[in-house]
């Protein structure tokens, strides 16, 4: 795929959700989450690119800090956790109705 996909809704399906990352700094979620995107080079990642929105999860901002810039993991447990994260959130998305399949 050239290019990395857009989309303002998906991004806003991540507003006031739990956070899915769950790391040790995480306030919970709810009204300070953001999408995360992954950091992962498989998901559209590059130098001053983020990866495709459809890689994106709720997470609150100490999470997505820890993500992005913490110091606490290494890259392989950032990648593991967002990871863990994107599962969490496609299971929690759908089962509330969130994703819908297209006719």
């Amino acid at each position: 795929m050239r290019g990395n996909y857009r989309s303002r809704q998906l991004l806003d399906l991540c507003r006031d959700q739990p956070c899915m990352l769950m790391l040790d700094c995480c306030t919970g979620g709810g009204e300070d989450t953001v999408a995360c995107h992954s950091n992962q080079l498989v998901h559209g990642k590059g130098m001053s690119e983020k990866a495709s929105d459809v890689f994106a999860v709720p997470g609150c901002a100490a999470c997505h800090r820890e993500l992005d810039q913490g110091f606490t993991m290494n890259k392989a447990m950032k990648a593991d956790a967002w990871n863990l994260a994107y599962w969490r959130w496609q299971r929690h998305a759908w089962e509330l109705g969130l994703f819908k399949v297209a006719a």
